[in-house]
C-alpha cells in the first residue's frame, strides 16, 4: 500500500488541484440558508400585506368617490347642463344647490362639473366650493383618467393619488347624459386621502418592527440551534458531507488521521429499490444501512453519509480488519418491507478501502476511496470489496485522456464501424451481422474494452451508439443504391437510452431519414437493461415491433435477470454470450447440458437463438445438434471493415472447414 517516491507527490499534486469544496464556507452557508430564506419570505409577506391593505383602502376611497359622482350625475339633467353659460343662469343655481348639499360629506374635498368643448378644451361649469367659486368656462388640464367618463360613458377614478397645495386626494368621475344619450359633461369628486397616508405609514412601521423582531429571532435561533443541526444528514442522522470533512480535518490537525483506515460503502441495486418499491422504501434502506454500519463502529470512529447511497467510515487501524469482516459477512438488520425479508431485497453492500498515510489530507482520502469505488463499480469485479492501489491513479489519468480525446474523436470521425457476420449453419450462408465500433486514434486501434465501459459510466455512450447506428443506416442505403441486397444489421444500445422517452422515436426517425427498410435493422440491448427499468424496456420493445424493427437480447447468460426477461419481454432474438458457449467442453460444470437446455428453452418460447463467440468445429457441431441455427464468431469470420463486408455480401456462402 506504500506510495512510490515518484507517484506519491504526483498523486498529492493532482488531488490538490482537483476541484475542492469550500467546506467551512458551505457548511455555514447551508446552515444559515433556511433562516435567511424565512426572513426573506417574511419580508415578502410584509410587502404583500402592505400592498393589499393599500389597494383595499384606495379602492374604498375610489368607490366612495364614484358613488357620490354617479348619484349627482343621475340627478343632473344633461340638456339643462348644456345650456349653462354663466353663474347668473337659473340652471347654474339649480345644479350649484345640488352639488352644495353633498359638500357636507367630511371626506369629500371638492365637487365640480366639467364639459369638453368641441375644440377639445376641458373647462369647469359648476363647482361646490362656496369660498372660491370657479368661473364657468375656466380651462382645466386634460387628465387621461377622465377619458372613460367622457368617451365611454362610465364612471372611473384616477389611477394615482393627487398631491397639491390643498392636500392629498383621489378623484372620481361620472358622466352626465343628455336626453339623446350623449355625454354632456362629467361630475368630478375629490376625496381626501390624508388619513389613508397616515394609516399606511403606521402599517409600514408595524411591518418593519415585526420583521426586525423576526429577523433578530432567526439570527438567535441560528446562533444557538442552527450550527448544531446543520452538520447532520436529515434522513439518517449521520454527519453529512461537510460535517464529515470538518471532523476529518480536526483529526488532521491533531496528527491522528493516519491512524485510521477509510471505508467507502455504497449500496448495490439502490436505484432498482427506488424504482421497484418506491422512494419511501429506499429511504428505509438508507436508514437501515446507516444504523447497521454505525452499530459496528467503536469509540472515536466516525461515519458519515456523503451523498445519495454513499457512506464513508474512518475506522481505527486496529479495528479495520474486524469491521471489514463484520460488514462483509452480515446482512443489514432491518425490516424494509412487511412481505419481503431483508436478506431477500435485491441489494448488497460494496466497499472500497483505503489505508490512510501520514501525508494524506481528508480530501486525498475521499478521492482515493472514490477511485477504488469507480474501479469496483464499472469493471464488474467479482468481489464487492476492493482496496485502493497506486495504479488506480494512473488509470484515472488514462481515463481522463480518453474522455478528453473522445469529444474530439466523435467530431473528427475517428470511430468506424466493423461488421461481424452472422451465419446460418444449415446452409453456411451469411444471414446478418452485428455492427461493432472501433476507435482508430493516430493510426492505432483502441480496444472497445478501454473506452466503452468508461463512456457508459460517464453517460457519454449514448452519443456514440447513435453515431454507429446512423453509420449503419447510411451503409445499408448505400448497399441498396449500389444494387447489393443487405442483410439485417444489429446495432448495440446502452441501457442508458431507456431513460430517454424519445429513444424509440429517435431509432425509427433515423431509419426513416436515411430511407432504410426496417426489416434490415435490429436493436441489441443487454439483458441487464430490463433490471432497473422494466417499464421503459417494455415500452421500447412495443414501439420497435410496431415499426417492424427487430429487438435482440444481447449477452444472455451473463446477468441475473435472464429467465424473467425471457418470459416478460417479447424479444425477437436471444444472443447467448460467448462465456456460456465456452462451457460446452467443461464437463465438471455440465456445460453442454446447460447450453443445450437453454437453447431448447429459447426455441420453445418462439425466439430466434444466436450463439456468439463460436471458434471451434466442436462448438459448431454441438450447436447444430442442439438446434441453434445461427452463430457468430471467429470460426467463420472476424469483424470486417465496411469494404470487406461489402465483398462478403456479394459472396454469401462459406466453405465448410
Amino acid at each position: 500500500m506504500a506510495v512510490s517516491p515518484i507517484l506519491g507527490p504526483a498523486l498529492h499534486k493532482v488531488i490538490t488541484i482537483m476541484p475542492k469544496r469550500q467546506h467551512n464556507f458551505k457548511k455555514s452557508r447551508s446552515s444559515i440558508v433556511p433562516y435567511v430564506t424565512n426572513v426573506l419570505l417574511f419580508i415578502v409577506m410584509g410587502i404583500v400585506i402592505y400592498a393589499f391593505v393599500s389597494k383595499l383602502l384606495i379602492s374604498q376611497i375610489n368607490e366612495d368617490g364614484r358613488n357620490v359622482a354617479e348619484t349627482l350625475a343621475e340627478d343632473i339633467d344633461g340638456d339643462v347642463f348644456s345650456r349653462i353659460t354663466s353663474r347668473d343662469d337659473p340652471e347654474y343655481k339649480e345644479i350649484f344647490t345640488l352639488l352644495s348639499d353633498f359638500y357636507v360629506y367630511s371626506d369629500v374635498q371638492y365637487i365640480y362639473t366639467m364639459r369638453l368643448q368641441e375644440n377639445g378644451v376641458l373647462c369647469f361649469v359648476v363647482d361646490a366650493d362656496p369660498e372660491n367659486i370657479t368661473e364657468v368656462g375656466e380651462v382645466y388640464q386634460w387628465m387621461d383618467d377622465m377619458a372613460p367618463a367622457f368617451y365611454e360613458g362610465i364612471a372611473c377614478s384616477d389611477s394615482k393619488m393627487t398631491e397639491d397645495e390643498w392636500g392629498h386626494y383621489y378623484s372620481s368621475y361620472a358622466p352626465i347624459f343628455k336626453s339623446d344619450g350623449t355625454v354632456a359633461g362629467i361630475v368630478g369628486v375629490d376625496v381626501r386621502a390624508d388619513h389613508v397616508r397616515g394609516y399606511l405609514r403606521k402599517l409600514m412601521l408595524i411591518i418593519i418592527f415585526v420583521i426586525t423582531i423576526f429577523a433578530l429571532s432567526a439570527v438567535a435561533m441560528y446562533m444557538f440551534f442552527g450550527r448544531r443541526i446543520s452538520g447532520k444528514d436529515r434522513l439518517t442522522g449521520l454527519p453529512n458531507y461537510e460535517e464529515f470533512v470538518h471532523m476529518g480535518r480536526a483529526l488532521e490537525k491533531k496528527g491522528r488521521l493516519s491512524s485510521y483506515t477509510a471505508f467507502h460503502i455504497n449500496i448495490k441495486g439502490f436505484k432498482y429499490i427506488n424504482r421497484k418499491y418506491g422512494y419511501e422504501t429506499g429511504n428505509e434502506v438508507l436508514v437501515g444501512v446507516a444504523d447497521f454500519l454505525k452499530d459496528r463502529l467503536k469509540k472515536n470512529e466516525i461515519i458519515g453519509r456523503t451523498g445519495n447511497d454513499n457512506f464513508v467510515a474512518l475506522v481505527l487501524d486496529e479495528n479495520a480488519g474486524r469491521f471489514q469482516v463484520r460488514i462483509k459477512s452480515a446482512v443489514p438488520d432491518t425490516d424494509i418491507l412487511e412481505d419481503v425479508a431483508p436478506n431477500q431485497l435485491p441489494y448488497a453492500i460494496r466497499c472500497s478501502i483505503y489505508k490512510i498515510r501520514p501525508e494524506d489530507t481528508i480530501d486525498t482520502v475521499l478521492n482515493s476511496c472514490t477511485m477504488a469505488m469507480s474501479k469496483l463499480r464499472f469493471e464488474k469485479a467479482v468481489d464487492d470489496f476492493i482496496e485502493y492501489e497506486d495504479e488506480m491513479f494512473d488509470n484515472i489519468l488514462k481515463d481522463g485522456d480518453i474522455l478528453t480525446s473522445y469529444k474530439k474523436a466523435i467530431n473528427n470521425g475517428e470511430f468506424c464501424v466493423y461488421y461481424q457476420p452472422k451465419v446460418d449453419i444449415r446452409n453456411n450462408s451469411l444471414c446478418g451481422a452485428e455492427a461493432l465500433v472501433r476507435w482508430i486514434k493516430d493510426g492505432q486501434l483502441i480496444p472497445p474494452s478501454m473506452f466503452v465501459p468508461l463512456l457508459e459510466s460517464e453517460g457519454l455512450i449514448t452519443a456514440l451508439d447513435m453515431y454507429v447506428y446512423e453509420r449503419v443506416c447510411k451503409d445499408i442505403r448505400e448497399w441498396e443504391e449500389a444494387g447489393i441486397t443487405p442483410v439485417p444489421i444489429s446495432s448495440n444500445f446502452s441501457k442508458l437510452h431507456l431513460d430517454n422517452p424519445d429513444f424509440p422515436f429517435r431509432v425509427v426517425g433515423m431509419a426513416d431519414m436515411q430511407k432504410v427498410d426496417h426489416r434490415f435493422l435490429c436493436v441489441e440491448l443487454t439483458e441487464s437493461s430490463g433490471y432497473s427499468n422494466q417499464e421503459a424496456l417494455d415500452y421500447f420493445v412495443e414501439k420497435m415491433k410496431e415499426a417492424g424493427i427487430s429487438v435482440a437480447m444481447d449477452d444472455f447468460g451473463t446477468g441475473y435477470s435472464s429467465l424473467s426477461l425471457l418470459g416478460d419481454v417479447p424479444m425477437d432474438e436471444i444472443k447467448i454470450d460467448k462465456s456460456f458457449v465456452d462451457r460446452i467442453s467443461d464437463t465438471s460444470l455440465h456445460g453442454a447440458t446447460m447450453v443445450r437446455n437453454v437453447i431448447r428453452m429459447i426455441l420453445d418460447l418462439d425466439r430466434k437463438v444466436i450463439c456468439e463467440g463460436v471458434e471451434t468445429k466442436e462448438q459448431l457441431e454441438f450447436l447444430r445438434e442442439a438446434g441453434c441455427n445461427i452463430i457468430q464468431g471467429y470460426y467463420f469470420d472476424q469483424p470486417l471493415t465496411k469494404e470487406e463486408f461489402t465483398n462478403r455480401l456479394k459472396t454469401r456462402i462459406y466453405r465448410v472447414r
